[in-house]
């Protein structure tokens, strides 16, 4: 052993990890997927875990939906992680208690553990509503389980303390991913402590930049993500980009995403295009780009979504518009066929029909009525969009 490898094996073994290592292997991110799959293509999977990501955007753009959507998907993976987790102390347990009067203590020990993490529960999401305008029913339709969330909602807290409970509650280990809507809220001490006369320089930079590096450590160790919605408004100095966020360098330098969201076209019942002066439509297109990422290639850099105002993201729709780009679903004048890409035979459903419908509206119902076709196309998806990372 060199002296390199004894001074490396020292300081490994005094922090009580192997944080110095020769050489590494490719850096994967376990990931949160969005409902839509054009922006889980656009992401590669989805938002990675134990990171910052930065949802950006001007007012009614679609921010805190795609957030709210990514809250209701982490608690399905956080209850399914902890299912999981629980079966396998059962089985140890249950292996143990079978080992005779050898393996008693270990035993007593691994249910004391079981039932400890059984009375924890599965991770939390939890919810920093600063703006006080979460609207519940929104959030159900879009997946989220209201009964289970934390949610906060400061009333005359400043920045420093609202974000100092984020950073106790991260360091508890039960939260699995946290959303603080929106960072413009955030006030600190020293805009409370001044008059409206008195300019204030800095603003919640300063404060965000501590933050961040208090936080950044916590989330990879507690395995918590942390999503940030922001405002974009115009720079009224006259120097710089014409719109401008919140929170300075060292926020952006810090998160590992950032997305930028407007609202696209609206949308009728048959996710058609319609006029802006519409006065009832349906829906409408959330555009997204990735204006930073490190956890994916940058290579897609746009994508969008289709939102339904009664019952949240069109996860079917977007499903074929996403086939149609792969190949999976092709279309002939009025007709819509779903085949494999490989060799353009056309698949059968459960019933033995050919999958080929006249009109996108029948090509929908049908997925909507084989939830199995649905999962296999999205899966069959996921092999074709992860394979160009």
């Amino acid at each position: 052993m060199s002296r390199l490898d004894d001074v490396i094996n020292k300081l490994n073994k005094s922090v009580g990890a192997e944080i110095i290592q020769r050489g590494t292997s490719r850096l994967t991110y376990s990931k949160i997927p969005f409902t839509s799959p054009k922006l889980n293509a656009m992401t590669y999977g989805g938002i990675a875990r134990g990171k910052i990501l930065e949802i950006c955007g001007v007012e009614n753009g679609g921010k805190s939906t795609l957030a709210l959507d990514l809250c209701g998907n982490s608690q399905r993976i956080f209850k399914e992680e902890f299912e999981e987790r629980l079966q396998e102390y059962k089985v140890q347990y249950e292996e143990l208690i079978n080992g005779g009067k050898a393996k008693e203590k270990l035993a007593a020990k691994l249910l004391i553990e079981m039932e400890e993490f059984e009375d924890n529960g599965p991770k939390v999401v939890a919810y920093l509503d600063l703006e006080n305008t979460l609207q519940t029913d929104w959030a159900e339709k879009l997946g989220v389980d209201i009964e289970n969330i934390l949610l906060i909602r400061p009333e005359n807290q400043t920045g420093e303390q609202i974000l100092q409970m984020a950073i106790d509650l991260v360091d508890s280990g039960g939260v699995g991913l946290m959303v603080i809507d929106s960072l413009p809220m955030l006030v600190p001490q020293q805009i409370y402590d001044e008059t409206l006369e008195k300019k204030s320089m800095g603003g919640i930079a300063k404060v965000l930049g501590d933050f961040c590096n208090r936080i950044v450590p916590k989330l990879t160790t507690n395995d918590c993500t942390l999503i940030g919605i922001n405002q974009v408004r115009e720079n009224v100095s006259g120097y710089g980009p014409a719109l401008i966020t919140s929170g300075g360098r060292s926020w952006k330098h810090n998160c590992s995403m950032r997305l930028m969201v407007k609202k696209g076209d609206y949308l009728d019942e048959k996710c058609n295009v319609v006029s802006k002066s519409c006065k009832n439509p349906h829906g409408n297109i959330i555009d997204v780009s990735i204006e930073k990422t490190k956890t994916c290639r940058p290579d897609r850099k746009v994508g969008l979504c289709t939102l339904n105002y009664y019952y949240g993201i069109n996860k079917l729709y977007d499903l074929v518009q996403l086939a149609m780009e792969y190949g999976f679903v092709i279309q002939s004048g009025s007709w819509f066929s779903v085949v494999n890409p490989a060799t353009g035979e056309v698949l059968e459903d459960d019933d033995g029909n050919p999958m080929k419908y006249q009109g996108l509206p029948k090509v929908l119902a049908n997925l909507k009525e084989h939830e199995d076709l649905v999962n296999e196309l999205d899966e069959m998806l996921k092999e074709e969009y992860l394979k160009e990372d």
